[in-house]
């Protein structure tokens, strides 16, 4: 990732400023695992209710809504939402 970055800095597509920014972000995001009971947030503040994470596509999660399965056995993935991994914390941190 980081030589993909460079190589982007190096064409001119994106700025010094702009590549270290996206380090920056690269750097905080953790590693979330599916399953993960996590916080997201909403409007610039975390939510205080845990979702659960269902998938990663990049640098996105799935995370579940806030109600439990009709098997009582994981959150729903009604009203769940994709979110980046830098607006993501786990529940118990």
């Amino acid at each position: 990732m980081k030589d993909l970055i460079r190589m982007n800095q190096l064409a001119g597509t994106i700025t010094e400023g702009q590549a270290k920014k996206i380090m920056e972000i690269l750097n905080e995001a953790e590693d979330f695992k599916e399953g993960d009971m996590v916080f997201i947030k909403d409007k610039g503040e975390f939510e205080t209710k845990p979702r659960q994470i269902f998938g990663r596509y990049g640098n996105y999660y799935s995370v579940s809504g806030h109600i439990k399965r009709d098997d009582g056995a994981g959150y729903s993935t009604e009203g769940g939402r994709e979110v980046i991994g830098s607006d993501i914390k786990l529940a118990d941190s």
